[in-house]
């Protein structure tokens, strides 16, 4: 059961949220208050939504399935896995409580016409939050491939 929860929660990580890392380059390739653009970036905002369900549903799963009960019982002296769990907190709420809802009243705007609108919408998610979040994720994997000071064998 263990290896195929790491085998969901990695794929998971590629296929659902990969896309993301599309966001900070977008406005430089295509014209991101465009309706058709704006339609495929709130299918990859409902791609992360099942994405944190998944992270979750699995990585718990992990934790508490891992061989030896070394993530379950040392939990506490990993903080690697604290530390990377806030951070996916973090993560998912300025994703589903910020740049979802932005996505969503960009594309709202751009089928009514108003490009401007959709462009004002979008602005903090291109140059902020979704660099950030880029920046919170490859944290997050880096920390679960190197484990800094883990104790116990996964």
């Amino acid at each position: 059961m263990f290896t195929l929860l790491i085998v969901i929660h990695v794929l998971s990580a590629i296929l659902l949220l990969g896309p993301t890392y599309l966001y900070p380059f977008l406005p430089r390739i295509v014209d991101t208050s465009s309706v058709p653009v704006l339609k495929v970036m709130k299918q990859i905002e409902q791609n992360v939504m099942i994405f944190l369900v998944v992270q979750l549903l699995t990585g718990v799963g992990i934790i508490f399935s891992s061989h030896e009960a070394g993530l379950r019982d040392n939990f506490g002296k990993n903080w690697w896995l604290q530390l990377s769990m806030t951070l996916f907190i973090i993560a998912a709420g300025i994703g589903s409580g910020y740049n979802t809802p932005r996505v969503r009243k960009a594309l709202e705007a751009s089928e009514a016409g108003d490009q401007a609108a959709a462009k004002t919408f979008l602005q903090p998610v291109e140059k902020f939050t979704a660099p950030l979040l880029s920046v919170i994720m490859a944290v997050i994997v880096i920390l679960m491939i190197w484990k800094p000071g883990q104790v116990g064998l996964i």
